[in-house]
């Protein structure tokens, strides 16, 4: 039986709650996105319940304690075949909630898992290191970025607590949704009703003092690079290419 959620982390939880609930002889829990119909194998597509989501996630706190916020993690890698991986651990856990099944790195769903949460720390890390805002016409602050893992959820926090005193957007065009956080209220909202022409032009949207400031920035990064120290081999390692187009010293002045 594969089980095809809708991609949401409530979706997965839900499908979770129904395969206890329902006694399926789960063989795999899919996200819609990665569905591929197969003649073979019988599907059922879950229908998403707050409700059920919350019981299944007590119940995992329950269960992980401190290591919960991993299955997250994993979730969010996105990769196919995590969610049948975390659905493993978890039947195993439930049967032996004395045994700490994470610890049992030979299994092959437990080390997949622990890859995910590996990759997904590490894209965290430098979503928080490379994102730069622009300032807006209206004071809000905005950036693109597109992560390969869907870390969104896991910066709000992190930007939330680092600029409280400003607002502002981060948008991750991969995924087409972003996170506000409104200086007012200080609370962090998703948002995906964001205009497609600030999107594909965000500079025709600048403030009339983010010109400036942009230069600047440029121009002090141009000037305190000594050529004779360049390595652009360990520039790279730290700074992958894919984040480039996202930097503002990087752009041509």
């Amino acid at each position: 039986m594969n089980l095809v959620f809708d991609d949401s982390f409530d979706g997965f939880l839900t499908a979770v709650f129904e395969a206890y609930a329902q006694s399926y002889a789960v063989s795999a829990i899919t996200a819609r996105r990665d569905f591929v119909p197969d003649f073979l194998i019988e599907h059922i597509d879950i229908n998403t319940s707050a409700q059920k989501s919350e019981r299944v996630w007590n119940k995992l706190k329950t269960l992980f304690g401190r290591d919960n916020y991993m299955i997250l993690w994993a979730f969010l890698s996105e990769q196919p075949d995590i969610y049948t991986h975390i659905y493993h651990i978890i039947r195993q856990k439930i049967k032996q909630p004395e045994i700490n099944i994470l610890n049992h790195h030979t299994d092959a769903s437990v080390a997949s898992f622990h890859r995910a949460v590996k990759i997904v720390g590490r894209e965290r890390h430098r979503m928080q290191a490379f994102v730069r805002f622009e300032l807006m016409v209206g004071g809000v602050y905005f950036a693109k970025v597109s992560p390969d893992f869907n870390v969104l959820p896991l910066i709000g926090r992190f930007f939330a607590h680092r600029f409280s005193d400003q607002s502002w957007l981060i948008f991750d065009e991969k995924r087409y949704f972003g996170i506000y956080y409104d200086k007012q209220t200080r609370q962090l909202t998703e948002v995906v009703d964001v205009d497609a022409f600030i999107l594909a032009q965000p500079k025709k949207h600048h403030d009339e003092v983010e010109a400036r400031y942009q230069h600047l920035w440029q121009t002090y990064f141009k000037h305190v690079t000594i050529a004779e120290r360049k390595n652009l081999r360990h520039h790279i390692q730290q700074m992958p290419k894919r984040y480039w187009r996202y930097l503002t010293e990087k752009q041509a002045i």
